[in-house]
């Protein structure tokens, strides 16, 4: 029986999701329902993004407990960072239980990409700040109202004003999408782990959500303020480098006067004086 189109979007998203920190190390999920069993790429994933170390683990795993145990200690670490784990266990990541991995690796983007915490709305709090980005376009959901392509578009735009260089003809729905998260990608780094397709065919709430979540954490992180930094610079090095008029030539210097003019002695005419009577 065929998967629905959700689990496979899911899949590609959340594979891309993970290898954009599995590349810190080198490492790469090829199969995200296959290449999670032994638990070394899930240990990996977690020390990047928590920056913690786990005390112990098996780092070359070859009989089946190993594999068992690396999954276990995987558990064991989210639960120490307040995580709930249901009908789930290290068995069905061994052997590659697709929908569960998909529901492991979501308790993992809530926990360290969205940070959910005090039980409030992962959901709510990004529709929330999605809707004050961008008012006019009433956003209601993360499924169909992003579907035009128009939204991303304008999303990308309000994090970053004047900056996304869109033109003003938006031809279709994927074009709209695809030029929306490269602009992204291009001017903030944004990684595209959605297809454009996907967010207009066949648009997947927790992988909408899971892109949408890096433009709050961009305008969140200092990126921003960095960004404005180097534009200031470069606006400084840009009226530097005009050319600017040569200083005049200075004067010839003028000789020094005597403080009191040279009396000229003007020609006297001799006396004679009277011989003394």
């Amino acid at each position: 029986m065929a998967e629905p189109a959700w689990v496979k979007i899911q899949q590609k998203t959340f594979t891309r999701w993970v290898n954009n920190f599995l590349m810190e190390r080198m490492y790469r999920v090829e199969n995200l329902q296959t290449d999670l069993s032994d638990g070394l790429l899930l240990i990996n994933l977690l020390e990047i993004i928590s920056s913690r170390p786990f005390p112990k683990y098996n780092k070359a795993p070859k009989i089946q407990a190993q594999r068992l145990e690396n999954i276990s200690f995987v558990f064991s670490f989210l639960v120490s960072e307040g995580i709930k784990l249901v009908n789930i266990d290290s068995s069905d990541i061994a052997s590659g239980n697709l929908r569960l991995i998909l529901g492991l690796i979501w308790t993992i983007i809530l926990r360290f990409q969205i940070q959910v915490e005090g039980g409030s709305s992962a959901r709510q709090d990004l529709l929330n700040w999605v809707r004050s980005k961008i008012p006019e376009y009433n956003i209601n959901n993360f499924t169909s109202d992003w579907q035009d392509g128009k939204a991303i578009c304008a999303l990308g735009e309000a994090v970053l004003p004047g900056k996304m260089k869109l033109p003003k003809d938006f031809s279709s729905p994927v074009a709209n999408a695809k030029m929306g998260m490269k602009k992204a990608s291009e001017n903030m780094g944004i990684p595209e782990i959605l297809d454009a397709e996907d967010m207009v065919d066949n648009p997947d709430e927790l992988s909408i959500i899971t892109y949408i979540s890096y433009f709050r954490d961009f305008q969140n992180s200092k990126k921003v303020e960095k960004l404005s930094e180097t534009l200031k610079d470069e606006e400084l090095v840009e009226t530097l480098s005009l050319p600017t008029k040569p200083p005049p030539k200075p004067s010839p210097p003028i000789k020094n006067q005597p403080e009191h003019p040279t009396t000229i002695p003007s020609k006297t005419t001799n006396t004679t004086l009277p011989p003394p009577s």
